[in-house]
């Protein structure tokens, strides 16, 4: 796709973990210290690894930013990724963890907790192991069978607001997932009129029918990728001929799925009852036919936004008829997290894309573009916590079919 317009030559500034009040702020003040707390408390880690979370704690809460390269160490991770960390992370040396772009400084806690847990060592107890799985399995037990069941038959167009409103469940914020969890299939039925923000669905759904190549950048496993399993089926039955899930290449956000969590969740749903076992086994077949591909990459877990999409991954993108990015993180990285004006067009700051978009994102983060003039105002003063609190969502075209 040809950029709709250059992106902006003067950049707002980040999202930012120093700025009062923010829901920035509270995830590293608060956030980040539960995440470590129910790491500690569920046991099974080896004493190094504790220690290592511990002082991560300890460091958040009142230290400065530490290079996890110094002096030649840190993970040993493949070439290209640890110089995206190294450049990355140089100008947050030393600083105070509330006085980060908010992005990094998260990215950089998760890298930072696998490199605790020894998650990259191989003589490590921790090797290769994801540190949040017993929260994910549980997740995806609760949540997956239950809405593989219940989509098993719907419209496409109820599929395509599961698979948005599933971004609800979310265990990174484990407020959001005790409010959503079983609002999903009630929302992608027939939601308050107020719920959706940005509404391109008749568009999407257009542009859905039309592809035979859809890429899909994933966000969090358990419920939302049992809704996003369910769309897929249903695109490849559609006669969609190859859809291509983006997964993370390492745990990340504590949920966001991995190759191993495709595997694990389409493994539930073909021991469940019919339905949800006919959705889990025909996908199982279609993964061993390659018209269903698993694509992981470190960049998805990395701390680069996706204006600086690796040559491999963006040339992936433009053989897409289009690409389906979910969640509110790959929202903020294809925003760059930066503060811009919630009017701004979405395709004048996302035109390096090089395919036409689908997002799909409920609003869990102090970022949004492409709102009608005044509409922020209107939403704000009705609900102050509206672009936090997982209540609203987008369904927004960027580029060929765009609605407006």
């Amino acid at each position: 796709m040809k950029p709709d317009s250059a992106t902006p030559a003067i950049l707002p500034p980040p999202l930012h973990t120093g700025t009062p009040g923010s829901f920035a702020r509270r995830t590293i003040e608060q956030r980040k210290h539960s995440i470590i707390a129910d790491l500690l408390a569920g046991g099974g880690l080896a004493p190094a690894a504790a220690a290592g979370l511990r002082a991560l704690a300890r460091e958040i809460g009142g230290g400065r930013f530490s290079d996890p390269f110094a002096a030649g160490g840190g993970p040993p991770l493949v070439p290209a990724e640890r110089r995206a960390w190294q450049q990355a992370l140089r100008p947050l040396i030393g600083r105070p963890w509330l006085d980060l772009p908010w992005y990094e400084a998260e990215a950089s806690f998760y890298l930072r907790v696998l490199s605790a847990t020894g998650y990259y060592e191989r003589t490590a107890p921790g090797y290769g192991s994801d540190p949040f799985a017993r929260l994910k399995q549980a997740e995806l037990e609760r949540n997956g069978p239950r809405l593989a069941a219940e989509l098993a038959d719907a419209a496409l167009a109820v599929l395509l607001r599961s698979s948005l409103w599933g971004n609800r469940v979310d265990l990174s914020n484990y407020e959001i997932d005790r409010g959503h969890a079983d609002s999903v299939i009630a929302a992608a039925g027939a939601g308050p009129a107020d719920e959706l923000v940005i509404d391109h669905a008749a568009a999407a759904l257009g542009s859905l029918a039309r592809a035979r190549r859809v890429d899909v950048a994933t966000d969090n496993a358990g419920a939302e990728l049992t809704c996003d399993l369910a769309l897929v089926d249903r695109l490849l039955a559609a006669g969609v001929r190859q859809v291509r899930l983006h997964v993370k290449d390492a745990p990340f956000f504590v949920s966001d799925a991995t190759a191993a969590d495709v595997h694990a969740t389409l493994a539930l749903l073909s021991a469940q009852p019919p339905p949800a076992q006919a959705i889990g086994r025909r996908l199982a077949d279609a993964l061993a036919a390659g018209s269903l591909r698993l694509q992981p990459h470190w960049f998805w877990n990395g701390p680069r936004h996706y204006p600086d999409l690796p040559d491999g991954i963006s040339g992936a993108l433009a053989q897409a008829d289009l690409v389906i990015f979910k969640g509110d993180v790959n929202y903020r990285r294809l925003l760059s997290d930066r503060q811009w004006p919630a009017d701004a067009e979405v395709a004048a700051i996302a035109g390096y894309l090089p395919a036409p978009a689908l997002i799909l994102r409920t609003l869990k983060s102090e970022i949004v573009a492409g709102l009608a003039p005044g509409q922020a105002t209107q939403l704000a003063r009705r609900d102050p916590e509206w672009l936090i609190n997982g209540r609203r969502g987008i369904i927004q075209l960027v580029g060929s079919g765009a609605a407006g």
